[in-house]
Parts: structure tokens; C-alpha cells; sequence
């Protein structure tokens, strides 16, 4: 569909790089350990001591403009797959 997928976790560059080698991934994975963009976004909470990301998916068009977003607080709730290929269609228009 011509979208560049880009993954960002909480995690340090070199626990990413070792990800992306494990895992073969072809997508840019991209480290945000101090979570200064994760803030940005406004998806981050406090779980005693730490800050933690929320997981997230956002549909960004070419002109920047957010035309899809999922987030759910609970970590072990993800967004459907035909649900995002959905979306992803739409945000195509």
C-alpha cells in the first residue's frame, strides 16, 4: 500500500538493534528509551517507580496528518489485524 512502517519502543538502542537481529525484522525500529517521544504523544503512564509506554498505532498520512490511532492502556489488548489493514485502506483516500 506504500506505507513505511516504523515501530518505536521504550527500550535502549542496543536491546533494539538485538531485536531487530533475533527477529529479522525489515522494518525501522526506532528507540526511545528516556521516552521523550512516547510523552509527545501523550501515551505513557506511571506504574509505581516507572514510566512506561502505552501501546499505540497511528495511520499517519504523506501531508502529517493523523488519520488513524488506536490506543488501549491494557498492553495485552491489540489492535485487530483487519481492523488495521482497514484503516490503513481508508487512510489511503
Amino acid at each position: 500500500m506504500g506505507y513505511h512502517i516504523i515501530a518505536i519502543t521504550g527500550d535502549a538502542p542496543e536491546k533494539v538493534a538485538e531485536l531487530v537481529a533475533q527477529r529479522g525484522l525489515t522494518f525501522t525500529v526506532l528507540a526511545d528509551a528516556d521516552l521523550a517521544v512516547t510523552r509527545q504523544f501523550g501515551i505513557v503512564f506511571k506504574q509505581g517507580p516507572w514510566l512506561l509506554p502505552v501501546p499505540a498505532v497511528f495511520v499517519v498520512g504523506t501531508d502529517g496528518i493523523i488519520r488513524f490511532h488506536y490506543v488501549h492502556p491494557d498492553y495485552t489488548v491489540r489492535l485487530d489485524a483487519d481492523v488495521l489493514l482497514a484503516a490503513a485502506k481508508a487512510g489511503r483516500k
